[in-house]
């Protein structure tokens, strides 16, 4: 199976009016780029999930809402370029290229371990940390784990 390459846009808006400098908003801007661009070709690898609700009353639509879910890990891809635009916006394009490995990795039932290599998009293996329960406590003043002090309260912590 030959290679398919994959492209995608994206596009970041600078915040007007705001108390960031504008260095930061131009970073800012670049970064919504991107990561539109990495949501645009998510969309395209893995496809999108619409979720919706209508309510009808008296043979009219009261309220109509929709949301769109995308949910991929993306491995691989590269950024082709950023474009400044007009007003501060930016443009980024990204590229995927899909191997064979990737195509090998869709096709596999889910039971056989998945390989990890560069440009495929299969997803990383859940981390099994242990979770411990530990204590901090309110001693004198002082926050510490000992025992034996009045007022604790329980968090986890993952080792």
């Amino acid at each position: 199976m030959r290679p398919v390459t994959l492209t995608a846009i994206g596009y970041g808006a600078t915040i007007p009016n705001s108390n960031y400098t504008e260095g930061q908003k131009r970073l800012m801007a670049m970064r919504a780029s991107k990561l539109d661009a990495y949501r645009a070709l998510a969309e395209q690898v893995y496809g999108v999930r619409i979720t919706s609700n209508s309510t009808i009353a008296g043979l009219a639509a009261q309220h109509d809402s929709f949301r769109a879910y995308v949910d991929a890990y993306i491995r691989g891809a590269k950024i082709v370029t950023v474009t400044p635009m007009a007003d501060g916006n930016y443009e980024t394009v990204l590229e995927l290229e899909l191997n064979e490995q990737f195509y090998q990795t869709v096709n596999q039932p889910q039971s056989q371990p998945i390989p990890q290599q560069q440009g495929s998009l299969e997803r990383p293996p859940k981390a099994e940390a242990p979770i411990t329960v530990a204590t901090a406590q309110n001693c004198g003043g002082k926050t510490g784990t000992t025992t034996g002090c009045g007022n604790a309260a329980n968090f986890y912590h993952a080792e």
